[in-house]
């Protein structure tokens, strides 16, 4: 029993030694880190700039104004263009010669009976469902 007592006695040290040293090199540890930050600080700079939140407010009102102001820009410039494109193709059609007849368009007139095919008589003006003859 006494031989216990010793085992446990040095067991119990042995982990007081071993958590101090553990203690001692996690404050070393931070200390470390810290004057590694401060280095990095002085070198670098800070990580990152802070604005107060009036500035941030300013900033957003003028990216806005400027986007509204691009935006009217844009809508002129269309319109604008589009203007230009149906002036210049207007110009580009030209005018009809003098001496050419103006007719009907295209899709009103009707062929002469020479051209028309053979299914275009009387009775293909048959509605479809309609009564056959």
């Amino acid at each position: 029993m006494p031989r216990r007592c010793a085992l446990l006695l040095e067991t119990r040290a042995l982990v007081a030694t071993l958590s101090a040293e553990r203690d001692a090199l996690a404050s070393q540890n931070e200390r470390l880190q810290h004057v590694l930050l401060k280095l990095k600080r002085r070198q670098f700079g800070q990580k990152s700039e802070r604005l107060p939140e009036e500035q941030l407010l300013f900033a957003f009102k003028e990216i806005e104004a400027t986007l509204a102001e691009n935006a009217a820009l844009a809508d002129k410039a269309s319109a604008a263009l589009r203007n230009n494109q149906a002036k210049v193709r207007r110009e580009g059609r030209g005018r009809l010669q003098a001496h050419l007849q103006r007719e009907g368009s295209p899709a009103r007139r009707t062929p002469p009976p020479s051209c028309r095919p053979p299914c275009q008589g009387p009775r293909a003006t048959r509605r479809p469902g309609g009564p056959r003859r």
